[in-house]
């Protein structure tokens, strides 16, 4: 993958979840639901918003929401790369599922606010797999101990803190996608500095295979 896959890996930034949110509440007036840290951000957003409306706000940016999930997808290939030669079936598995996840939130999150909603029960089923799939996939990486350890626990973390975030957020897509999109900072940042993590695929010098020499898938 290089180092472009792994600085854009960073890229689902958390910073987008409160802007969509908070339109959201300033769009369809439902104030009285808003989690407690909504008032705070209103003048801020506000300032962003300019001369749109709260429902062109909210609309705008919910469209390029869907993009959230595509810029996570380079970190999850690279760490996938990292893992091969190990063969691990965990690892495998979960990978898939976070591609999936990732895959079908894009497309569901795009149908949800570009067809008026069509693409919700993907959105849905999206959300729900990337959440266990990203917890399944943080395992198989502190087993296999080729990343460091906090990068696996903070994967492992993602299925729970998903329903915490839920409920403090209280938005579909934003709120389930946020556990993910905060883990996506320092995993970009340990993909970006952690440049030889991967097994050498280059040919060694003569009279060095003995140095070299590991497991190959």
């Amino acid at each position: 993958m290089g180092g472009l896959g792994r600085w854009f890996g960073r890229a689902g930034c958390p910073g987008s979840h409160p802007a969509v949110r908070n339109g959201y509440f300033l769009s369809y007036g439902v104030d009285e639901t808003a989690p407690f840290w909504i008032d705070e951000l209103k003048p801020r957003v506000r300032s962003w918003a300019g001369a749109m409306s709260p429902f062109d706000f909210y609309n705008r940016f919910g469209r390029v929401y869907d993009v959230v999930y595509l810029l996570m997808i380079p970190a999850f290939l690279v760490l996938h790369d990292l893992h091969r030669h190990l063969g691990s079936r965990l690892e495998s598995r979960g990978f898939r599922a976070v591609m999936f996840g990732l895959v079908a939130s894009f497309l569901g999150v795009a149908g949800d606010y570009w067809a008026d909603g069509v693409g919700f029960p993907v959105e849905m089923l999206g959300l729900l797999v990337l959440a266990l799939g990203s917890t399944a996939y943080g395992i198989a990486l502190v087993r296999a101990r080729v990343v460091p350890s906090w990068c696996g626990w903070m994967l492992v973390g993602c299925a729970p803190a998903t329903v915490v975030a839920m409920f403090l957020v209280g938005h579909l897509p934003s709120g389930p996608t946020l556990p993910l999109a905060i883990v996506c900072v320092p995993l970009g940042f340990m993909l970006v500095l952690t440049r030889n993590a991967a097994p050498s695929t280059e040919q060694a010098p003569p009279g060095t295979d003995d140095q070299h020499a590991g497991p190959r898938s």
